[in-house]
């Protein structure tokens, strides 16, 4: 990790190690914060994505104020990512869906009959809405 100050704003420069720690602490930040606040984990609110927006608040803040800006080293971001949203799901279960309700139940529907659509499997991209 180095620091340097350019034109007023201190850049924190993280190599690929400090990007990955950073990123286990605020993940671990997320899950504390998850089991404090109820409505996170009432709405499924993933830790990784709890942590996630915690740091974008904070590299928001400094984008705004001009005190400090952060240059991550993104070696790890693609299998990172892909890791993230293949295990998203892991966590949902039938008993869950039935706690959601109708609105779960509409959704699950919308995005099965979008996955059936036959104008998505064309090149060009399309919109799936149901009217």
């Amino acid at each position: 990790m180095s620091f340097e100050t350019v034109e007023g704003t201190l850049n924190i420069s993280c190599t690929m190690v400090m990007t990955t720690a950073l990123a286990a602490i605020l993940l671990l930040i997320g899950f504390w914060l998850r089991k404090k606040v109820s409505f996170l984990t009432k709405y499924c609110i993933p830790a990784p994505v709890v942590g996630g927006f915690l740091f974008m608040f904070i590299t928001f803040a400094g984008h705004q104020s001009g005190a400090f800006a952060f240059k991550l080293d993104t070696t790890f971001q693609s299998p990172f990512m892909v890791a993230f949203f293949t295990t998203v799901g892991l966590g949902a279960s039938l008993s869950l869906l039935k706690k959601g309700g109708h609105p779960a139940a509409r959704l699950l529907a919308d995005c099965r009959q979008c996955l059936h659509h036959p104008e998505l499997h064309q090149h060009r991209p399309r919109q799936c809405y149901r009217h």
